[in-house]
């Protein structure tokens, strides 16, 4: 009986003409495979974050967690995750020194929301966007 050699076929996840192997984008979102290692342990096929059965480094929808404000930029990667027009890092002030204002958020007014996702984190019916804004372009007659 003789046998025959068949050529192995290699995953190209994303279309883009290049084996999965070889690209550091396995799914096209514009994330590399190892900044979808999100638990840090240089295995990306553990990371689910949306927990919809298929690992980050191949799940384009939603695989960058929660998208508070819905202008379609994970928080993760959004520089205001409640799109007030002030950015989360003056938001947080960081005071546990990791510049990152998803751990250990500040929470002004103590209602459970942190700043950089409480549209009025003083909680005084003003929202932040409005108390933000400068008076250098109010003239008073």
């Amino acid at each position: 009986m003789r046998s025959t050699i068949r050529p192995t076929t290699f995953r190209d996840t994303d279309g883009t003409d290049d084996v999965n192997f070889r690209d550091l984008d396995d799914d096209g979102d514009g994330l590399t495979t190892p900044e979808e290692d999100v638990n840090g342990n240089n295995d990306p096929t553990d990371d689910d974050t949306d927990d919809d059965g298929r690992p980050n480094y191949l799940d384009v929808d939603n695989n960058q967690g929660p998208d508070t404000d819905g202008d379609g930029v994970p928080d993760i990667t959004d520089l205001d995750d409640d799109n007030d027009g002030i950015l989360d890092t003056v938001e947080d002030p960081n005071l546990d020194d990791d510049n990152d204002p998803l751990t250990n958020p500040l929470d002004t007014d103590g209602d459970g929301y942190p700043n950089h996702l409480d549209i009025d984190s003083d909680n005084d019916g003003i929202p932040d966007n409005v108390e933000a804004r400068t008076t250098s372009r109010i003239h008073c007659t």
